[in-house]
């Protein structure tokens, strides 16, 4: 899905290109707002960025529809989705080894917020 979805909205943002660590989060803020699962910066420093998001689409449609609890097997499931989605903007702007990021906190692992960070490799 991030790769289909990584140029999209390059168009949509008016980017020629992802070369640097702003412009990919800025990039992945959108990603994630487009998938209904809104994100803010929180730590903005020039080699680390973290997004936070409070209110996760599919964790409150898989619990409110399907009973899902953050001990299940679909919530781990959703949570490296977002690792692999992170992973595919990371590659699809050829930064794989100049920058990584990861999901490190989800509610739908039971968190209290999602954390997305991004940082250069060091």
């Amino acid at each position: 899905m991030g790769k289909i979805l990584f140029p999209l909205l390059k168009e949509k943002l008016g980017l020629t290109e992802v070369k640097d660590l702003d412009t990919l989060t800025k990039l992945i803020k959108a990603g994630y707002n487009t998938l209904l699962n809104p994100v803010t910066l929180k730590e903005d420093s020039k080699d680390r960025k973290t997004l936070h998001g409070s209110m996760c689409s599919f964790w409150g449609y898989g619990q409110k529809l399907f009973g899902v609890k953050a001990t299940d097997e679909i919530c781990k499931a959703w949570k490296e989705a977002s690792n692999t989605l992170i992973a595919a903007f990371i590659e699809s702007a050829g930064l794989k080894g100049i920058i990584k990021g990861e999901m490190l906190h989800a509610m739908c692992r039971g968190d209290d917020e999602d954390i997305i960070v991004l940082e250069y490799v060091k």
